[in-house]
Formats: structure tokens, sequence, C-alpha cells
């Protein structure tokens, strides 16, 4: 589980999805990919999951979840 550290950081830009909302932080974008129902969670999901699994860059997730959220 990432720590409340790397939740909090901001991601590089606040980013729309599909359904209206606005992330802003990592923990946003944590709890959004937890909410994805299944036939919503395809391989770039699973990819920006593993990075913020592995506590990458606030930089790297978030270009990872914009180009989820666009597909």
């Amino acid at each position: 589980m990432p720590t409340s550290g790397y939740l909090s950081q901001n991601l590089r830009r606040p980013l729309p999805t599909k359904d209206d909302g606005i992330l802003r932080t990592v923990a946003d974008a944590a709890g959004y990919m937890m909410a994805l129902s299944k036939d919503r969670q395809r391989a770039h999901w699973q990819r920006a999951a593993r990075l913020l699994l592995d506590e990458a860059h606030a930089h790297d997730l978030s270009r990872q979840v914009e180009l989820a959220a666009v597909l």
C-alpha cells in the first residue's frame, strides 16, 4: 500500500475523467482506479495501478493516468 506522503502528492495537472470528475492528487487517482468497473480495467489502467503500487514519480503516474483516462 502506498504511503500517505506519496498519496498526498499532486498530479502534474488536474485530470478530468469521463464521468465529469477531476483527479488532482495521487490519492484521487488511486480512488478512481479502485472504483473502475471490470469492463474499464484495461491494460492502461493496470499499468497505472502498477506505477501507483511501486510509488513511481507522480509525474510518471500522471502521464499514465492521463493516457488511461482518455482511452
